[in-house]
């Protein structure tokens, strides 16, 4: 809660389970609804479920407690009731109805997370006939998903996965198109000073793993973070059905596919980015790009055929967090074997180091034979 404000008609209380004031989560829940009777709303819940969006690990035991009072809550009165000093661990929230979902984490823009059970909560009223009125008459007017849209609290993945959603797009494709592609580009303007994952993918041979890897890598920043992806087509506008999701993968690329000029703004985490598209430019808010090619990065700039002087190769490798090398096995066993390089971003000479992973694709393990070597410099 802000400094100085004291009363709020939302708040949600969070505390870990061991910090509690409480000898019980149980003792805690009968003294605010003893406190606060019934001029508050109160619905709370334990999570011990969530996986945190950081490091992918289970994080430890919190409660959730959610109030609400149409004449504005009163400070004074929510530390009483949960024996707490400070107000440091209240947070308002703008709407009554996001806050009472997110204890079951029944909102749009929580369906990536743990789906926690109505029986789960105790509130003094009924909360069961609350969320079932909420969803049943949950808004899906143009204008509201549009600005949902907008704010980023509905994303294309969430389209596709609902009915209603699928059916509105079905309806207003073109300006639901635009709205996620303007939603793209405030994310990319917001985080502009971030610097984006970038894993470069080249073997020598074709059908090796190299975009099997690419989308094992995909699947599990889905599992940890929920993330979306995006594969670019072959056709000469691969950026075409691009709808903001946060993988890329820009498969089998070749230098005449793309201008060199255009892959380096594309890849550059510090500025605002979009690409060209057959209809509209499209801005890429990408959280990891994934790059796949028969051409390693200094292949490929070779290849570009561009003036060296005025655009050092530099200008490609300091871009690039990781170089994968799969090479195909023949062993029966494995499909390929994977050398992974962390590029260490210096002012000069570039480095690469080696490091150990573990990928599979093609329904057949593909696993890293690579051996430690002292690190090589690129010259």
């Amino acid at each position: 809660m802000s400094a100085g404000v004291k009363n709020r008609r939302s708040i949600m209380y969070v505390q870990y389970l061991e910090h509690i004031k409480f000898d019980s989560f149980d003792e805690l829940e009968k003294n605010v609804f003893k406190v606060v009777g019934d001029k508050y709303q109160v619905a709370s819940i334990i999570h011990d479920k969530d996986v945190s969006d950081e490091t992918g690990e289970l994080e430890r035991p919190h409660i959730h407690m959610f109030f609400y009072c149409e004449n504005k809550l009163s400070a004074a009165k929510l530390m009483q009731a949960t024996n707490e000093t400070q107000m440091n661990q209240f947070e308002f929230f703008e709407r009554k109805d996001a806050g009472f979902l997110y204890l079951i984490h029944a909102g749009r823009k929580d369906r990536h997370k743990y789906q926690y059970s109505i029986d789960e909560v105790s509130a003094n009223f009924d909360y069961r006939e609350y969320v079932e009125n909420l969803k049943a008459n949950y808004s899906t007017s143009l204008d509201t998903m549009l600005e949902d849209v907008l704010e980023s609290r509905i994303k294309y993945s969430d389209i596709q996965n609902d009915n209603d959603l699928s059916l509105l797009y079905a309806k207003n494709k073109t300006k639901i198109d635009n709205a996620l592609n303007i939603a793209s580009k405030r994310r990319v303007e917001a985080r502009k000073n971030m610097e984006i994952p970038v894993v470069w993918i080249y073997g020598d041979y074709s059908g090796v793993g190299k975009t099997a890897y690419a989308k094992q890598k995909a699947e599990e920043l889905k599992m940890a973070y929920g993330y979306s992806s995006y594969m670019t087509s072959a056709n000469n506008d691969p950026f075409q059905e691009y709808k903001g999701e946060e993988v890329v993968i820009i498969d089998d690329i070749k230098p005449n596919d793309i201008e060199l000029s255009d892959l380096l703004r594309l890849l550059d985490p510090y500025n605002a980015t979009s690409v060209r598209s057959r209809y509209s430019n499209k801005y890429v808010s990408a959280d990891v790009i994934f790059v796949t090619s028969m051409y390693s990065p200094e292949q490929f700039f070779i290849a570009s055929s561009i003036n060296f002087d005025k655009e050092p190769i530099d200008q490609l490798l300091r871009r690039i967090s990781s170089v994968c090398y799969v090479k195909p096995v023949n062993d029966g066993e494995y499909l390929a074997e994977v050398n992974v390089f962390k590029m260490n971003k210096l002012d000069e000479p570039v480095v690469i180091e080696g490091k150990f992973d573990y990928i599979a694709g093609k329904k057949v393990e593909v696993k890293t034979r690579y051996q430690l070597r002292e690190t090589k410099k690129k010259n």
